[in-house]
């Protein structure tokens, strides 16, 4: 048996991009070959920063590979899709058992709510929502928000996503020292801007409604002027 390594690497790769090119639904526009490679780099940054040896570094970048290949299969519980098409590839390249259940955990380990249990999860499970605490959050988030509302899981307005984000992130926490000291800080400062997105509409809101008022209070009172000047009318045609 043997492990994973830079070849092993370079085949998952060339394996997960045709298979979720050939059989990702076209409404699948987050969870693409382009997020994974996004985790892949971001598991590897986190990784460093954890002091993953290797072997962990190998295994953390496979798992990241594969995390959402179950897309393909099914919206929820996708993890335990993802992680059973991952032993299929590593068994097919004779990779030991211990690691090949390392990665299934990794995998797993990524469903919310997150629960890690060795280091390379927790690298994993930072990694996934690494951009949580990054400028690109809402664009991202945009197009999470788009692929719900086209797979039919969700519908969201972007009201209403942000409130459920808001909700999400309180909920949330990183479990690297890295994303401990480093990602959650920068997390807080996603919400400050979430939370003053909810202002904002509100505020629009309340600014549309009070004009709406306003327009229907002059419109009721041009109604009253009108009908006034009818009723003198009439009254002056009778005398």
């Amino acid at each position: 048996m043997s492990k994973i390594n830079a070849s092993v690497l370079q085949e998952a790769e060339k394996f997960v991009s045709s298979f979720l090119e050939q059989k990702l639904s076209e409404d699948i526009i987050f969870h693409t070959f382009e997020h994974a490679g996004d985790i892949v780099k971001n598991a590897e940054f986190i990784g460093n920063h954890s002091g993953l040896n290797e072997d962990q570094m190998n295994m953390v970048k496979l798992s990241a590979l594969f995390h959402d290949v179950g897309y393909v299969f099914q919206d929820i519980d996708h993890e335990s899709k993802s992680a059973e098409t991952a032993r299929e590839f590593l068994s097919s390249k004779g990779i030991d058992e211990d690691q090949i259940k390392k990665v299934e955990g990794c995998i797993l380990a990524t469903k919310v709510p997150q629960n890690p249990q060795d280091e390379i999860s927790k690298v994993l499970c930072d990694a996934d929502l690494m951009h949580f605490a990054t400028g690109e959050y809402f664009e991202k988030a945009e197009k999470l928000r788009k692929e719900w509302k086209r797979t039919g899981l969700y519908d969201f307005n972007k009201k209403d996503f942000n409130l459920n984000s808001i909700g999400f992130f309180k909920k949330h926490h990183y479990h690297t020292e890295y994303g401990k000291t480093v990602l959650e800080e920068n997390k807080k400062k996603t919400l400050e801007q979430l939370n003053e997105n909810i202002k904002m509409h509100k505020e629009k809101k309340n600014k549309k409604e009070g004009k709406k008022d306003k327009e229907n209070k002059k419109l009721k009172g041009y109604s009253r002027g009108v009908e006034s000047m009818f009723r003198l009318t009439a009254r002056n045609q009778i005398s």
